[in-house]
């Protein structure tokens, strides 16, 4: 793989590489009979190229999978924790409000 696709984004290189495949099919297709030799590197270099955008298409998707699978558990963790706190502060509020009126004798005005 070239040095300058290296330092850049997934999508980036994506769109680097799918460019140099539509210039090698360009460069491909303006070839004549006589260089049969450089039309089938030419041909070899699509189908790596092709292959590897593939695969890395794949890699992403895959990845963008674990992480909503992630976030999915992580705010479902959430919701339980959230309704646990919610749970022992009401009833530490009526227990709290219980001791009160039973400390005040519980007469009203």
């Amino acid at each position: 793989m070239p040095d300058d696709l290296a330092p850049k984004g997934d999508a980036e290189r994506v769109r680097l590489l799918e460019d140099r495949v539509l210039v090698l099919e360009t460069s491909l297709s303006a070839l004549d009979g006589k260089h049969e030799d450089l039309k089938s590197m030419v041909d070899r270099k699509i189908t790596e190229l092709t292959t590897f955008v593939t695969s890395r298409l794949d890699a992403v998707s895959r990845q963008i999978g674990d992480v909503n699978d992630k976030l999915a558990r992580l705010f479902g963790a959430r919701a339980v924790v959230t309704g646990l706190i919610t749970l022992v502060t009401s009833i530490l509020g009526s227990g709290v409000v219980h001791v009160v009126v039973s400390l005040t004798g519980g007469n009203s005005p």
